[in-house]
């Protein structure tokens, strides 16, 4: 059995809580119990253990009229390989000078080294910017339009192609 307590709480829980009946259709009002739980503020998943990862991100800027087009992640990650290729390719005398030096060497490398090191990377993180991966995504996506131009023309030569090598003439 319940205590005085508790069945008074159960008796005013049930007042304050409207059932409409079936017949009306109209939905049923929380207790205020059930109300309270639910205002609460709904975290996302592991919000306390990554604050900065709790809100998602802006939507992008859309002109009117602009087709927007998604970067996959494997294309993204094609595209950080280009970036990378492009920038060891730009900074290939420091990075073969820093090669030669640590050819024969194995943990002295670290000391013998460490300026034609700093040189390399100085010269490698030039080019590998969030700048320059988006700059190489604009790159891709103009790319990817004018294939999607070229094809729809494609299409269209092949059409009429079609369309003139089907016309019957009378004899």
């Amino acid at each position: 059995p319940l205590g005085q307590h508790e069945a008074q709480q159960k008796l005013a829980d049930e007042k304050e809580a409207v059932v409409s009946t079936q017949s009306t259709g109209e939905p049923r009002t929380r207790t205020n119990k059930q109300t309270k739980m639910s205002n609460a503020p709904k975290k996302t998943p592991f919000a306390d253990i990554f604050p900065n990862r709790a809100k998602p991100p802006p939507p992008p800027e859309v002109n009117p009229g602009e087709e927007v087009y998604h970067i996959s992640n494997q294309v993204h990650l094609s595209l950080r390989e280009v970036m990378k290729r492009r920038a060891l390719k730009k900074c290939d005398p420091e990075v073969r000078a820093f090669a030669e030096c640590s050819k024969d060497k194995t943990i002295s490398v670290v000391w013998k080294c460490r300026s034609l090191m700093h040189t390399m990377n100085d010269c490698v993180k030039q080019y590998t910017t969030p700048e320059y991966l988006e700059d190489l995504k604009v790159e891709y996506l103009q790319k990817l339009r004018e294939q999607k131009i070229k094809e729809k023309e494609l299409l269209k030569q092949q059409e009429l192609q079609d369309v003139n090598n089907t016309k019957t003439y009378p004899h």
